[in-house]
């Protein structure tokens, strides 16, 4: 091999070093990219699962309230049920007027 051609194969060695210094910066830049994403894709579905975890305990609280408030207006009206009995046996016994006026309302409402 002549002088020439061992300068021309040192040029080409050195240049494809160059290139493949190069790609791999660039390929280390999108890597770097790429892991920012995937932490914030991360990130957001940790968010996701947090939010679904809230919704799902709101849907529980929910169901629970709307059983507990139908179970308390069913305790209301058996009490107003119970109050109107008492009040027609207090009358039927005349007794609601012996309480006077302003106990009389207190029966009434």
């Amino acid at each position: 091999m002549n002088k020439k051609a061992g300068a021309n194969t040192a040029a080409l060695q050195v240049d494809e070093l160059a290139a493949f210094k190069q790609r791999t910066a660039e390929l280390e830049k999108e890597n770097a990219q790429i892991a920012t994403e995937n932490e914030q894709l991360r990130q957001f579905s940790f968010e996701g699962f947090e939010i679904a975890k809230t919704v799902t305990q709101l849907a529980d609280d929910k169901k629970r309230l709307t059983k507990e408030l139908a179970d308390q207006d069913g305790i209301v009206k058996n009490l107003q049920e119970q109050q109107e009995k008492i009040i027609e046996q207090l009358k039927e016994m005349g007794k609601l007027d012996e309480l006077g006026p302003d106990k009389h309302s207190k029966f009434m409402r």
